[in-house]
């Protein structure tokens, strides 16, 4: 694929780059956070988390 122009490939870089660093600091902050919940733990937390939210926009359920 040959892009056209030079700042499309320099914009696309860019965004690349920005969104590499946004996800790197979410993991470090979560790491950060859970760091002393076991993995199981959190899994149910999450789990549990989760079941409450469709439950709660799909009372049928």
């Amino acid at each position: 694929m040959k892009l056209k122009r030079k700042g499309t490939s320099n914009f696309i870089s860019q965004l690349v780059s920005t969104a590499e660093k946004r996800l790197f600091g979410l993991r470090e902050k979560l790491t950060e956070r859970y760091e002393e919940i076991p993995g199981m733990k959190l899994y149910m937390k999450v789990t549990e988390v989760q079941s409450k939210s469709i439950l709660k926009y799909h009372p049928m359920m």
